[in-house]
């Protein structure tokens, strides 16, 4: 795996101690030097990925930026500038002639970085900062010096914040070529100056009239801190001097004069207030950053991304508070148990709150990743996957973390923390982000890194079903060279047909129900495993179109209709009329061009092109369809498709295997659509398992209801394991009841059993399919079962009910958790939107 390496230029500090503990966290390669010339020493020849250099005056820039700028010409390495925001005017004068010879070049991954008034967590950075001098001079001197005007404004930030806004800074890619400022909220000398008075006594303070110029910058980034808190934690940095300590006291000693009676009733009131505020003030701090990260998680599935940042900030600002108030309650022993509780409470929603500022970053930089796919801006495309594989697997690290630390907690903070996900939620989606960072440390060749990659778009009608969506309407041949889209070419299924030369045997129930005389593309995705259909189709396409392809990526209408939708386009009204204009009978291929295909030529040639909220919802919506199986994928990039097929992307149909006392099942209900309107049809499905020594016994349930004016005829199959043995369907209409014998053959590791059925318009039909097979179970001993009820792609969500029956006195644990009834029964009510997957482990009472 890639581990970038950092350079870091400076004096040992607060600053740049917590930056290094920041990248090393990230496993990133970091080396510390003070002096830059030692590049041409013992450093000599090391090659760096990213340089960071402090210049707190600008008095060695010259000589440093000539060795630095010597290595990045060199070596293309991302370096980064760091200066004050605030100067001196000798400073400004020395620093800002260099900074743009800095960014005369910005192809180089140069930026310029401007910091506010640095706070540390040791005495080590305050020689650099006018904050910390002043404030220092102010508790030592009996007439403080200040070395700026009264109308000065500060900008403090703390070391862990700049650090960490530095890092984002680093690889988000948006602060080369440009002045970057990262503040913190202003503090104006005056407002300084009264918050001092009202803690110490009163002091003449001696102005220097020299103005400190501050850099121009061509963004700010404003940092949310508590300015007073800042302010405190210098006070308290300070202080910790003996000498000022005496000082302090004497100075309160001198200002206790007046009657001590009043002054004892008073700080009593006052005592009683702050006690009550302190002791409520972490419970409502908590409830705050709930509330907050609540909102957060909410406007994040709504795309309302600033409002995301700004809730995600709050809540972690807020429960860092709360566990900052709470500790001082922790020790004492009549209290502590309740602030112990929301200490813990604090603690894990301030990380899932930080863990969701993480993701909420990715999420951005993946917005501009998919811009950059479609625009002519030039871009680096290996290191933005090397950047997301490193920041994907980061995230993984602190979803690890936060899994171990829920685990821990008692219950109240368990049911506290998965307001966003609940363990076993957290659990996958822990395991799809490392999955995700190994796409994308694999992703350069799909995206014609080396050479030219060319995909296949399928666009399946899901009107009429196949088994991975619908019949196949139009393809649209997309070229992806470097990162870039760069052609694309869209075909009917119609037009290809045409081209089809001698006669390709169909499989049996299409040429025996569906009329077919040969197989053409249109129905080359009769095979429910989408591996499988993906070679029948590439073989069309080779033959029809000579075209070879790098993969195939298929989709249905729903995913077109939606991506109109989200990206507000225009042209809705034109695709549902292309839908409608379809013939959906006569000769096949015909002489008629295809309506769909028209209106995808004339789409891609003009596409909109979308803000960021819309990019956001795309990818979201994206991603949702995939684990609908609204979208599958299939590659010739072996490594590619093991982490597709583990994501459950890939359409593929394995009947996994597995021992110890286990027995792993699947069923799949496949329905293929000859005549009428699929979408127009109602089902609900009902699944019954019975377990018995020795023996599994199936039934599924299949109620269909034609809602439309026309017949609807389909072949229906069941696909389950291999050692599997079916009984004749059962058929019942309001009519009649009939059972008909199955058309049964073997399917790699399956048993498929079909028949050929139809529903008249405005009736109802049900199916009963029953199976058995053998099994070497035991209920002796501790042992499981897997069920797999696949969802068919191009289908919307239906309602399924699964019941499985065991022996009796046995106890059982399940995934996800299922209702137990009469003791050994387990019921579980879904909606099948995506495969449905349990597991159900029992042992001996």
């Amino acid at each position: 795996m890639y581990f970038p390496s950092f350079l870091i230029v400076s004096n040992i500090n607060s600053l740049t101690s917590e930056l290094k503990k920041l990248l090393v966290r990230k496993e990133c390669d970091v080396t510390l030097i003070e002096n830059v010339q030692e590049l041409d020493g013992k450093l000599s020849g090391k090659i760096f990925d990213y340089i960071i250099y402090f210049d707190p005056d600008g008095e060695e820039l010259e000589k440093d930026l000539t060795i630095t700028k010597k290595l990045n010409l060199s070596t293309n390495t991302k370096t980064l500038f760091v200066f004050p925001y605030t100067l001196n005017e000798k400073s400004f004068f020395n620093t800002s002639p260099k900074a743009k010879e800095v960014l005369y070049n910005s192809k180089n991954f140069e930026g310029i970085i401007f910091l506010g008034d640095v706070i540390g967590d040791s005495p080590l950075h305050r020689e650099t900062s006018y904050f910390t001098e002043f404030i220092l001079s102010y508790l030592r001197d009996d007439k403080p010096h200040a070395y700026f005007n009264k109308h000065h404004v500060f900008y403090p930030i703390s070391s862990q914040e700049a650090a960490k806004q530095i890092v984002r800074s680093l690889f988000s890619l948006k602060v080369y070529g440009k002045k970057t400022a990262i503040l913190g909220k202003p503090v104006a000398a005056r407002e300084l100056i009264r918050f001092l008075k009202r803690i110490h006594a009163p002091k003449e303070i001696l102005f220097d009239d020299n103005k400190l110029v501050n850099q121009e910058a061509d963004e700010r980034i404003i940092v949310k801190e508590n300015k007073r808190e800042l302010i405190r934690s210098v006070l308290g940095l300070l202080e910790k001097d003996a000498l000022l300590l005496i000082r302090t006291q004497e100075e309160k000693k001198s200002k206790f004069t007046l009657n001590k009676a009043l002054i004892f009733r008073r700080w009593k009131l006052k005592f009683l207030v702050l006690l009550s505020s302190v002791l409520l003030l972490p419970f409502f701090l908590l409830a705050l950053s709930i509330s907050s990260l609540f909102i957060a998680y909410k406007s994040f599935q709504w795309g309302y991304l600033p409002l995301t940042n700004r809730a995600l900030n709050f809540s972690s600002a807020s429960s860092k508070l709360s566990g900052k108030y709470t500790s001082i309650f922790i020790n004492s022993p009549y209290i502590k148990y309740p602030f112990l509780r929301v200490e813990r409470s604090a603690r894990i929603i301030e990380k899932e709150a930080q863990i969701g500022e993480e993701f909420l970053g990715i999420s951005n930089n993946l917005i501009t990743f998919t811009e950059k796919l479609t625009n002519n801006e030039p871009y680096d495309l290996s290191s933005y996957n090397k950047n997301f594989s490193l920041e994907l697997n980061s995230l993984y690290k602190e979803l690890a973390f936060l899994e171990s630390e829920i685990k821990e907690a008692d219950k109240l903070t368990q049911k506290i923390s998965t307001i966003v996900f609940d363990s076993q939620n957290l659990k996958i989606f822990r395991e799809k982000i490392l999955l995700g960072s190994k796409i994308f440390s694999n992703l350069d060749p799909i995206l014609g890194k080396e050479k030219p990659a060319r995909f296949a778009l399928v666009i399946q009608d899901n009107r009429f079903l196949r088994a991975t969506g619908g019949r196949i309407e139009s393809l649209v041949l997309v070229t992806i060279s470097n990162g870039k889209i760069t052609d694309l070419n869209v075909v009917s299924a119609k037009f290809a047909d045409k081209n089809l030369v001698g006669t390709v045997d169909p499989p049996s129930p299409l040429k025996k129900y569906f009329g077919s005389k040969t197989w053409y593309l249109r129905d080359a995705n009769w095979d429910p495993d989408f591996t499988t259909t993906s070679s029948q189709i590439e073989w069309f396409i080779d033959k029809e179109l000579d075209e070879k392809v790098d993969g195939v990526i298929a989709l249905d209408y729903v995913v077109l209709s939606q991506l109109l939708d989200i990206s507000k386009s225009t042209q809705k009204e034109n695709f549902n009329k292309a839908i409608k204009d379809l013939p959906t009978d006569g000769e096949y291929p015909g002489e008629l061009e295809s309506s769909v295909t028209n209106f995808l030529t004339n789409f891609v040639n003009n596409t909109e092109s979308l803000n960021t909220t819309s990019r956001f919802k795309l990818n979201k919506f994206l991603l949702e369809r995939l684990e609908r199986k609204n979208i599958q994928i299939s590659l010739k990039n072996y490594q590619i498709m093991e982490l597709l097929a583990e994501l459950g992307w890939d359409g593929g149909l394995v009947n996994k295997e597995c021992s110890n006392n286990c027995y792993s099942d699947t069923v799949s209900l496949i329905e293929s659509t000859k005549e009428g309107n699929s979408t127009e049809v109602s089902r609900e499905y009902k699944f019954v398992a019975s377990l018995e020594e020795g023996l599994i016994k199936r039934k599924l349930f299949v109620f269909l209801e034609n809602n439309s004016n026309n017949v609807y005829s389909f072949y229906m199959r069941v696909l389950s394991p291999s050692e599997s043995g079916f009984s004749p369907v059962e058929i019942v209409t309001n009519e009649s009841e009939m059972s008909k014998s199955l058309e049964v053959r073997g399917v790699r590791s399956f048993k498929e059993a079909g028949i050929f059925e139809e529903i008249l318009a405005k009736k109802t039909k049900a199916l009963l399919f029953s199976w058995e097979s053998a099994t070497k179970l035991s209920y002796k001993e501790g042992g499981e079962y897997k069920l797999l009820v696949r969802k068919q792609a191009g289908m919307e969500g239906y309602p399924l009910e699964v019941e499985i029956m065991f022996p009796e006195n046995l106890t059982f644990t399940s995934t996800p958790p299922l209702a137990l009834t009469n003791g050994s029964n387990f019921v579980y009510n879904t909606e099948l939107s995506r495969d449905f997957v349990s597991r159900i482990f029992w042992k001996e009472k």
